[in-house]
C-alpha cells in the first residue's frame, strides 16, 4: 500500500502544448480526457480553474484598469459616451451569465477525471496556472497592483473634479 503524499506541483506552461490543448479542451467541455495518462493532470487543471473562478474579487484589477482608462479618456477628450460604459458592462455581464454553466462543466470534468485517475492509480497533481503570482488574491503583487490602481483612479477623479470646479469658478460672467 502506498502512502499518499502531497500532490506534485506542475506549472501549466511547462507542459507540452499538445498536452495542454488536449487537457484544456476536455475539461472545458466537461468530459474525461481520452488519454488515461492525462487524467490526474486534468483533475489538477480543473481544480486550479475552479479555485480561480471561485474567488469573489478575481476581476477587480481588470475593473480598476477599465476605470482608469475611462477616466483618462474623459481627461484627454473632455467628453464621454454611453457606449464607453455600455460595451464593457455588457461584456462583464455576459461573463457572469455564463459562469454557472462553466462551473458545472468544470465540476463534471473534475469528477470524471478523478474517477479515471483513481482507476489508473495515478498520483494527484496540482497545476499552477499562468499569472498565479500577479493575480492570485492572496499575493503581495496583486495587493500592490490593486492599491496602485485605486490610487491612480482616485487621483484622476480628483484632477477631473478640480478642473471642472476651476472652470465653473473662473467662468466669465456676462
Amino acid at each position: 500500500m502506498t502512502t499518499a503524499g502531497p500532490p506534485a506541483e506542475i506549472s501549466w506552461l511547462d507542459l507540452d502544448r499538445a498536452v495542454r490543448t488536449r487537457v484544456a479542451q476536455a475539461v472545458r467541455k466537461g468530459h474525461a480526457v481520452d488519454d488515461h495518462r492525462d487524467a490526474a493532470l486534468a483533475v489538477g487543471y480543473a481544480e486550479a480553474t475552479l479555485d480561480w473562478l471561485s474567488r469573489p474579487r478575481r476581476l477587480l484589477p481588470f475593473y480598476l484598469s477599465f476605470g482608469v482608462v475611462l477616466v483618462v479618456r474623459v481627461i484627454v477628450t473632455w467628453t464621454w459616451s454611453v457606449a464607453s460604459f455600455l460595451y464593457p458592462m455588457v461584456g462583464f455581464g455576459l461573463l457572469r451569465l455564463r459562469m454557472p454553466a462553466r462551473l458545472r462543466r468544470l465540476t463534471t470534468a473534475r469528477e470524471s477525471n478523478a474517477e479515471l485517475a483513481a482507476e489508473c492509480g495515478l498520483a494527484p497533481v496540482r497545476v499552477r496556472l499562468p499569472g498565479h503570482a500577479w493575480l492570485h488574491p492572496d499575493g503581495r503583487r496583486r495587493r500592490l497592483l490593486v492599491v496602485s490602481l485605486c490610487v491612480t483612479l482616485i487621483t484622476l477623479v480628483v484632477l477631473i473634479a478640480t478642473g471642472v470646479v476651476g472652470a465653473l469658478v473662473h467662468e466669465p460672467r456676462s
